[in-house]
């Protein structure tokens, strides 16, 4: 995995450079670190620096976090019957605008009660075990925890030792959770010292814990995983151009007494309303710019401001004031069709201003039976056939569109 040039001798201790790696060493006494580095590091940043105060209760696996409590990290909720996992499909930004207003679909919904049919899960906006690994190693895809050993991109390491792991290596326990490696202390001799490990889970969210050797393996032991590998972690997947929404900076601050219920640059599917929050509630004039062009005054009473019909593009209400921040969001076509035959599904998609990504077949909870990437060839004939998931109960498609702002799929379609 490694590709090594030695440099020097420095205390009995080799320096290492290590090229076209997603991983770096470093020397410190008598132990070798490695980490993770470039884009993979970043992204693993982003997933656990991340800090925000509500300013208001936002349901949580245990609960709720409550008023000015300080959080680190992106809560957990599976997310998976509306797709809004953080990092993957909703930026950051649009997530930390979320928490700021207090109106939002944070404070307002509650994906865990109807008219919902999530399990899991909790907050509108949020991550799983499996979104958090999957966002960190790049991959714009919803795979889960059970597909994981049946993908080309991933293999087992043998034999399954801890003195095998590098950074990125991922430890799978079955079909229920997964963690991430994203660093290691190896001792001169080779043996592992201690471990970083990386994972999303309930009550906690994404954060990083540490393990000394002994703690890992009982718990290695405990759990059962499995030490897998993907296959593309030094291709060079440094700077992705999916998920680039994801390069617009979380830590702006928003500033305005206009923000959408979804927070701001959120994304909706076309057809979707989108809800405008009035905050200070009073009469405000802003612009309505779509694309670029001016399609005249909206005004406010100083209520919430609702759009039903909005047509695919990129919105923003300009309040002209200098001092405010204008909101603004982006409309997605999402054309979907499927045709069943026996247990075949010829699904046809198309988009005016966004690219389909992957499709799935899941549950009416939004449990994942398939995820199939979009190819280019796919992608230009707006054609794709799936072979259906042997599953009792009806079962439903969705089609992920990627924008500009993030993602959303089309309406469910029943296919069984």
């Amino acid at each position: 995995m490694y590709n090594r040039t030695i440099i020097g001798l420095l205390s009995g201790l080799f320096v290492i450079i290590l090229a076209n790696s997603c991983n770096k060493w470093t020397a410190k006494d008598s132990d070798i670190e490695l980490s993770l580095s470039g884009g993979f590091q970043s992204r693993l940043e982003q997933m656990v620096q991340i800090s925000w105060t509500p300013c208001g209760e936002i349901p949580n696996q245990s609960g709720y976090y409550g008023i000015d409590q300080n959080v680190t990290g992106i809560p957990y909720s599976s997310v998976k019957e509306k797709e809004k996992f953080v990092g993957q499909y909703v930026s950051f930004y649009t997530f930390m605008t979320a928490v700021k207003n207090p109106r939002s679909v944070l404070y307002t919904e509650n994906v865990k009660q109807a008219p919902y049919h999530g399990t899991n899960c909790s907050s509108y906006y949020g991550t799983v075990c499996s979104m958090a690994v999957n966002y960190v190693l790049g991959l714009p895809y919803s795979f889960t925890t059970s597909q994981y050993k049946q993908l080309d991109s991933f293999y087992r390491l043998s034999p399954q030792t801890i003195e095998m792991a590098e950074p990125g290596d991922i430890l799978l326990q079955d079909s229920k959770h997964v963690v991430m490696i994203v660093g290691l202390k190896k001792q001169s001799g080779g043996a592992v010292s201690s471990v970083s490990i990386f994972e999303s889970s309930g009550g906690r969210g994404t954060r990083i814990d540490e393990y000394s050797r002994d703690a890992l393996l009982s718990r290695w032991e405990k759990d059962g995983w499995e030490l897998l590998r993907y296959k593309d972690i030094n291709n060079k997947r440094e700077n992705i151009s999916s998920m680039a929404f994801n390069d617009y900076p979380y830590n702006t601050t928003y500033s305005s007494p206009i923000c959408c219920s979804r927070g701001d640059r959120a994304t909706f599917a076309a057809g979707e309303t989108v809800i405008l929050n009035n905050l200070d509630e009073k009469p405000h004039r802003m612009r309505k710019i779509h694309d670029g062009v001016d399609e005249g005054l909206v005004e406010t009473s100083g209520t919430d401001v609702s759009f039903s019909t909005l047509t695919p593009g990129i919105y923003t209400f300009d309040l002209s004031n200098p001092a405010w921040d204008n909101p603004s969001v982006e409309v997605i076509d999402a054309t979907v069709s499927a045709e069943r035959n026996g247990d075949n599904l010829a699904v046809s998609f198309s988009s005016v201003n966004a690219k389909p990504m992957s499709m799935i077949i899941s549950s009416i909870h939004g449990n994942h039976y398939l995820v199939e990437p979009i190819d280019d060839t796919e992608r230009a004939a707006g054609r794709k056939t799936l072979t259906i998931p042997k599953r009792s109960g009806q079962l439903y498609l969705k089609v992920m569109f990627e924008g500009q702002y993030g993602s959303v799929m089309n309406e469910p379609i029943l296919i069984q």
